[in-house]
């Protein structure tokens, strides 16, 4: 019976969050795409910037959308009037809030998943993974100059 509730639970969250997930993705294809332009025409430099902006509240409001969706979802659905029908169903009440618990684990999880895949792709370069390297040859430099 868990997994059906489960199945619900992110069906009802999903309808909100998976839209958010997608537009922040292609938010920052664009964003993207908008500084390549920008290091070629000087005129598309403050427009980048302000995508920029734009993009880190996007970001917040993204992961705060994430905790209303989920306080809303447990309000609603344990709380309020859709409270009563569902301790009517046959489910011991601590499933209920195991369910609640593991959606909004999920989420969160996948918000910050999501923000870090976007921000990777604002970042990617064709060098990167020589700077990576660079950098990474140079801590276990300094690790073993220092003997740490």
């Amino acid at each position: 019976m868990l997994s059906k509730l489960l199945k619900y639970e992110f069906k009802s969250t999903a309808r909100i969050l998976i839209p958010s997930y997608i537009l922040i993705i292609l938010y920052s294809i664009v964003c993207r795409l908008f500084d390549l332009l920008s290091n070629k025409l000087e005129i598309l430099q403050t427009p980048s910037v302000l995508l920029y902006i734009f993009y880190v509240f996007l970001i917040f409001g993204v992961i705060a959308l994430t905790f209303i969706v989920i306080l809303q979802q447990f309000y609603k659905n344990l709380i309020g009037d859709e409270g009563y029908l569902m301790f009517t169903i046959p489910v011991e009440p601590y499933k209920h809030i195991i369910t609640k618990l593991l959606t909004a684990i999920v989420w969160t999880v996948s918000s910050v998943i999501i923000a870090i895949l976007s921000l990777i792709v604002l970042i990617i370069t064709p060098d990167i993974f020589d700077i990576v390297m660079n950098y990474i040859k140079n801590i276990s430099a300094d690790v073993w100059y220092f003997g740490i």
